[in-house]
C-alpha cells in the first residue's frame, strides 16, 4: 500500500483548452508498509502539445 502526495505544482496554458491548467512539479510516493521507504519524483518540463500521429 503507499500514498501519494503533489506537494508542488506549476500552472500553465494549454493551447487545446484554451486556458490555464495545473500540472504536478512533484510527486512523493511513501510506502505504508515498508516504512521509512519513499520516493520522489520531480518533473523539470511539461509539454501540453498534442502528441504527433495521434
Amino acid at each position: 500500500m503507499r500514498t501519494m502526495h503533489y506537494p508542488k505544482w506549476n500552472k500553465k496554458f494549454s493551447a487545446s483548452k484554451k486556458a490555464d491548467v495545473w500540472v504536478p512539479e512533484e510527486m512523493r510516493i511513501f510506502d505504508e508498509l515498508e516504512k521509512g521507504n519513499s520516493t520522489v519524483i520531480q518533473i523539470k518540463e511539461t509539454d501540453l502539445n498534442a502528441l504527433s500521429g495521434f
